[in-house]
């Protein structure tokens, strides 16, 4: 009985021991679930207040990236831009950090700054990557990227009158521990996305057709006359491979004009303009006599004993060869009747011009195939204005445009301001001016269609190589190395460059340009089933696709629709205006297209 009554009194002392235990180590517990409880709230606060901040800090930078115009005084960038930031910090949820203090007496409310860096975003072609940098330097200028970083913190002498800042998150059971705030601070970086540009160019010979007679209907003979007038003086300045010819024929045209012998005596001065292959104007100091005319088929005609005075017009049956007038007592020994002769040779006209000892410049062509183009060809008469048998500057400028308009045919007609092609050539130095000048990290390159076998030409691969861009467009003239349109080609060439060369994370740009229908194609689809193809195929590539038409004859629906297969947008410039009117429109659209530059939110490791 002793024995239980001892061991029931040693339990009752162990269970007052462990009661005691077991209240220590609830205490225990309790304190870690108030710590755990308050750490779990407290970085779910923080990490939603951070959350909140960034979404602020995105906001900022996107809008103050709006601003940046690397054609602008950066002075003035800075400022815009800063206040754009501070605008929407200010009234985006998470950026309205007011706070209130005193300043020498004073109280004042103010609302927590951003900090804002400007800089620049240059690829590395030797790394492959993308350098960021910031400072506002002279290096970092013009700007094409900012860091807006947004800051709870306490910062101490910033606000007016030198007083405190203290922006810091309150946290809720952290005092308790010993922490009353917590700092958040949170980066957003925005850029203008680099472009990757592939120019794909229309060089057919239509390209000047708005400078030939052809185009007088549309735009006008006056105006297409001034024109002509204009390529003619660049054609024959000196230094220029058809000068000589500029000194010798004007550039008005008129019929050529056979001058006979001096007049002496009774030997008059005579004079035969041709008119036409049939038509001969003969004008003497003396009376006419007789003319006989030779055809070129051999047989022979006498208009004998004329009563028209000095002067007649002659119009005959057959195409002319040559022909005999008699005046006076001037005989040429030929036959009876037979008066001086003048002969419609080739040599003849060209000495009839003061052409004799200028030899054609061009690598195509002779004054034999142009006298034979200015006798009769239906491309100078057009409009109502008939120019068939004038020699002259105008003449010869028509066939140049469009019988000789390949390089390897009249290699000086690049200089020339042939339209549409030259409003098209500065439209496209403007664009590639202006990328060089911002310096916004822009790659381009060129494709031209056609090449000499009727398909495209890679004229230059992707690259910052604006000088060569611009030096090759400058010395290519419509019809350079072939007159017709293969634009599914030009497009092809493009794309397989693009998917070669571009570069990572650079929005892939193809502008296509064209004043025409497609009539070539280098698969087994048809012209614009052709260009179709291609365009899903660069869709395929991501390849936006911007499409400018130009003129009365261009396929404006073809057009439309390879834009939107590719999302990307159509631009026309409609015929029927005058050479001023195309070019500022030309210019206006590629500064649509040259502003068409995606931002994005990139951050430090942008390569990565």
């Amino acid at each position: 009985m002793l024995r239980l009554k001892s061991t029931i009194r040693a339990l009752s002392a162990q269970a007052r021991e462990r009661k005691g235990s077991v209240l220590v180590l609830a205490a225990f517990c309790m304190v870690m679930l108030f710590g755990f409880t308050a750490f779990v709230v407290d970085v779910g606060y923080i990490a939603y207040s951070k959350a909140q901040l960034q979404n602020v800090t995105d906001a900022a930078v996107l809008s103050a990236a709006l601003e940046l115009d690397m054609m602008s005084d950066q002075g003035d960038v800075e400022t815009a831009a800063t206040a754009a930031a501070m605008e929407v910090a200010s009234t985006n949820p998470g950026g309205e950090i007011t706070v209130q203090g005193e300043s020498e007496g004073e109280p004042f409310q103010t609302v927590q700054p951003i900090d804002i860096e400007f800089g620049r975003q240059e690829f590395n072609h030797d790394t492959g990557r993308y350098e960021l940098s910031f400072g506002g330097g002279s290096g970092d200028s013009p700007y094409n990227v900012i860091k807006v970083t947004g800051k709870r913190t306490f910062r101490p002498g910033i606000a007016p009158g030198g007083g405190d800042i203290d922006a810091r998150l309150p946290l809720f059971f952290a005092p308790v521990i010993g922490h009353d705030f917590a700092e958040i601070e949170v980066t957003s970086i925005a850029t203008f996305q680099p472009r990757d540009v592939i120019l794909v160019v229309d060089l057919s010979g239509s390209m000047n057709d708005d400078s030939e007679l052809k185009s007088i209907n549309k735009l006008g003979h006056d105006a297409i006359v001034d024109n002509m007038e204009q390529i003619w003086g660049e054609m024959t300045d000196p230094g220029a491979m058809a000068a000589e010819i500029g000194e010798h024929l004007p550039f008005a045209p008129d019929y050529v004009t056979f001058e006979g012998q001096p007049a002496s005596g009774a030997i008059p001065h005579i004079k035969v303009t041709l008119k036409s292959k049939r038509k001969i104007f003969v004008e003497s100091t003396k009376d006419l006599s007789n003319v006989v005319v030779e055809y070129t088929n051999g047989n022979k005609y006498k208009y004998d004993n004329l009563n028209v005075g000095q002067s007649h017009t002659f119009n005959c049956s057959s195409n002319l060869k040559r022909c005999w007038v008699k005046s006076g007592s001037n005989a040429s020994g030929e036959g009876s009747g037979y008066g001086e002769r003048f002969d419609f040779t080739t040599s003849a006209i060209q000495e009839a011009l003061g052409l004799s000892d200028v030899d054609y410049p061009f690598g195509s062509g002779s004054w034999s195939s142009y006298f034979s183009y200015v006798q009769g060809n239906s491309a100078l008469n057009q409009g109502g204005y008939d120019y068939r048998y004038k020699y002259g500057g105008l003449s010869m400028v028509n066939w140049w445009l469009g019988s000789k308009p390949a390089h390897n045919q009249t290699e000086d007609l690049w200089k020339a301001s042939a339209q549409p092609v030259t409003a098209l050539k500065d439209a496209v130095s403007l664009f590639v001016n202006y990328l060089e000048s911002v310096k916004a990290e822009d790659n381009v390159g060129l494709s031209l269609y056609n090449n000499a076998n009727q398909d495209a030409l890679l004229e230059h691969g992707l690259s910052q190589n604006f000088s060569a861009i611009l030096e090759t467009t400058t010395h290519r003239q419509a019809g350079h190395y072939n007159s017709y349109t293969n634009i599914g080609a030009g497009m092809r060439v493009g794309r397989e460059e693009m998917i070669a060369n571009a570069r990572p994370k650079a929005m892939r740009m193809m502008i296509l340009i064209t004043d025409g229908i497609a009539n070539r194609s280098s698969t087994g689809a048809s012209p614009a089933q052709s260009a179709l193809d291609e365009a899903y195929y660069a869709k395929a590539a991501k390849i936006k696709i911007m499409t400018v038409s130009i003129g009365a004859g261009a396929d404006t629906d073809l057009m439309q629709e390879i834009a939107d297969i590719t999302g990307g947008e159509h631009f026309n410039v409609p015929g029927g205006q005058t050479v001023a009117q195309y070019a500022d429109q030309l210019q206006a659209h590629f500064n649509t297209i040259a502003a068409d530059r995606p931002l994005k939110l990139i951050d430090e490791e942008y390569n990565n």
